[in-house]
């Protein structure tokens, strides 16, 4: 990781020089705010320098603007000369909707960075105002670009969008600006002076750096930062820093934390030392990583949301929680006054929801002293890392109840089945420290039920699974799971036949719930020429060109090779001249749905029907694989030969074993 602040004291009592770098090679911008999440990374793709760079990777179909800025805590242009460095790709041709810009400094983070924003400070880029296409300085005043150095180096005609540029800006103490860039490979080895130098001197405090980006479309994912370093002086001090607060944290969470009031988890100390300067510290962001101790990677899988209170904000605000951090952002949200330290606490609450966890993992947090965002008028921090324990925060998951899972609701007479019990809590998570029995019993029923291992069994890492339970009865039962100290649970009814139907219809309810039509309202239950009853499945769709048209209805849990299966239909197809444009054919089974049944579709499954291959009219089985069919029954029927205004009945079986 390479990613620090440096302090060299220069001066005992009045300066400090100050340095912040970035390099990506940490792999992750946590400490970076993005405008919108989840727009930028650290990415591997094509990196300028190293493994990683910071790129804007979201694509989208959209035109937009994306911006991204980090904390630069209490930088003092008129303490010195302040540079600026940073590597640029930018793999677009530039234009007024598609450009770049690098905020060198401002006053408010990136959500404000844009010519529609409030941010105060300067920019440099391409486009940020005009459409000349050359690299500018721009003076940022509530979002609007005045530009105060032109270096008439002009970006399209010079840089290629597979180029890498090092580029390096210079302020001196009194508020000249001047640029440097190097085209020879990007880096900073061979940097040459563009456009001569300008002075302005309206802003010299620093809060925050980021970048800029305005795409269309066909714009996005172009534009990647690396190796940025700032350098520059602070007139205040920079010595605050973190403790441990004085509350200890909790050994563990309570899965049932679920309302906002949260419980605290992370007590911080924040010091202002009071050494010189007599300001304050002033805190406008802070943001808690992951510890080193951590088990839950993803924090948005179990944390429903976050608070922060102390003495300047004792109502709390709230933060957002991201998948490896949780920020809160608040222009002025704590002052510590010179020489003095207050306590913050961190509270969160848990998600009902914890299937993606696992009971008694661990959320430690961390907060970092570069991960402090200060305000520029004030002192900043220079030191402190602190963690909330390795063995605090833990998960704890404690059963109420059992819940029965992976239940089926129709079985076979006297044939295994398979059912699972959980211990969780009343939210349904699972309470893998639960060993108790649990017994399986039946209710309205005139069967038994036996299992070759015994309906009492005990939980192991909180659950059961029976794998040979049996039923021997023709009747509808239900099966109750119970445990002493836990809530019952009863399974839905469940069916046990000698045979049992995944799909029965005979569509004399006159509607088709549960199909899926490949073309809308191209198929009905239709009363016109029924076969049986009243009413029949019928193609309807009176179309004025080809069509391959396809209707399915979904069958899970259907495994050929766990049982026999037979498929039974009646159908009419009065064409009597079928051909390889003009053809029926019924699906047995797909993997996929209508929008792929037809010849060469992305479908794996068998069909049986009349030309779905060749043109012979014969009505074939075939196995479909990826769409090519395979004949595997030629059953000699010719379709041209019968008399096709009466309707046909087909009966299709397949043993366990593929006959």
């Amino acid at each position: 990781m390479k990613r620090f602040f440096f302090f060299f004291l220069l001066f005992p009592i009045f300066s400090f020089s100050q340095q912040f770098t970035d390099d990506f090679e940490d792999g992750e911008i946590s400490d970076w705010t993005q405008s919108t999440a989840n727009h930028w990374e650290a990415s591997n793709v094509n990196p300028l320098d190293g493994v990683y760079s910071l790129h804007q990777s979201l694509d989208t179909n959209v035109s937009f603007r994306d911006m991204i800025s980090h904390n630069l805590a209490g930088f003092d242009l008129s303490g010195g000369t302040t540079t600026w460095q940073f590597q640029v790709k930018y793999g677009y041709n530039p234009s007024g909707s598609n450009n770049w810009s690098v905020f060198l400094i401002s006053d408010q983070d990136a959500t404000e960075m844009n010519p529609s924003g409030s941010a105060n400070g300067y920019a440099i880029g391409v486009n940020y105002s005009g459409t000349d296409d050359t690299i500018k300085i721009w003076r940022i005043s509530s979002g609007s670009g005045y530009v105060i150095l032109n270096t008439h180096f002009n970006w399209q005609d010079l840089i290629s969008t597979s180029q890498t540029v090092g580029l390096q800006v210079v302020r001196t103490a009194t508020g000249d600006w001047s640029v440097f860039i190097d085209t020879v490979g990007g880096g900073f080895d061979n940097l040459v002076q563009i456009g001569g130098t300008a002075n302005d001197n309206t802003y010299t405090n620093a809060a925050y750096m980021g970048i800029y980006y305005e795409y269309t479309s066909s714009a996005d994912t172009k534009l990647w930062i690396d190796d940025i370093s700032v350098t520059g002086s602070n007139t205040n001090d920079g010595d605050s820093y973190i403790t441990s607060g004085s509350d200890s944290e909790p050994a563990t969470i309570s899965s049932l934390i679920n309302s906002a009031d949260g419980v605290e988890v992370f007590d911080v100390n924040l010091t202002d030392a009071g050494t010189s300067d007599g300001s304050p510290t002033i805190i406008n962001g802070l943001t808690f990583n992951q510890g080193s101790a951590n088990d839950v990677l993803d924090w948005t899988q179990a944390i429903a949301g976050a608070k922060l209170f102390g003495p300047d904000i004792q109502n709390g605000i709230e933060g957002v929680v991201d998948s490896g951090a949780i920020v809160f952002n608040q222009v002025g949200m704590i002052n510590i006054s010179d020489g003095t330290s207050e306590d913050y606490k961190l509270y969160i609450w848990l998600k009902t929801d914890l299937s993606n966890i696992t009971d008694n993992d661990n959320l430690e947090f961390k907060l970092d002293y570069t991960n402090i965002q200060c305000d520029a008028s004030g002192s900043y921090f220079g030191n402190g890392t602190i963690e909330s324990g390795d063995n605090n925060n833990s998960i704890s998951i404690v059963a109420t109840k059992l819940k029965i899972t992976s239940c089926p609701t129709r079985v076979k007479l006297n044939t295994d089945f398979s059912l699972t019990v959980k211990a969780t809590d009343i939210n349904g998570n699972t309470d893998i420290d639960a060993t108790g029995n649990v017994l399986l019993e039946t209710i309205e029923n005139s069967g038994l039920l036996s299992s070759s291992e015994g309906l009492s069994q005990s939980l192991v890492s909180g659950q059961h699974q029976w794998t040979d339970l049996q039923y021997n009865a023709i009747d509808t039962f239900k099966i109750v799971a119970s445990s002493i100290g836990l809530t019952d649970d009863i399974s839905e009814n469940i069916s046990c036949a000698t045979y049992y139907y995944y799909l029965n219809d005979d569509f004399e309810d006159g509607d088709l719930v549960g199909w899926d039509m490949k073309i809308t309202d191209s198929w009905d239950a239709s009363d016109v020429e029924p076969i049986n009853g009243v009413y029949s499945l019928h193609q309807v769709l009176d179309a004025s060109t080809s069509e391959a048209d396809a209707i399915s209805f979904a069958l899970p849990g259907v495994d050929l090779s766990a049982d026999s299966l037979i498929w039974k239909f009646e159908m009419k197809y009065t064409n009597t001249n079928p051909s390889g444009t003009n053809n029926w054919n019924v699906f047995l089974t797909a993997n996929n749905d209508n929008s792929q049944m037809s010849s060469g579709g992305n479908i794996n499954g068998y069909v049986l029907g009349v030309n779905y291959t060749g043109t012979n009219d014969l009505v074939c089985l075939w196995r479909i694989d990826n769409g090519s069919a395979t004949e595997l029954v030629n059953t000699g029927i010719d379709w041209k030969t019968i008399d096709a205004s009466q309707p046909k009945s087909f009966l299709v079986s397949r043993s366990a074993t593929g006959d």
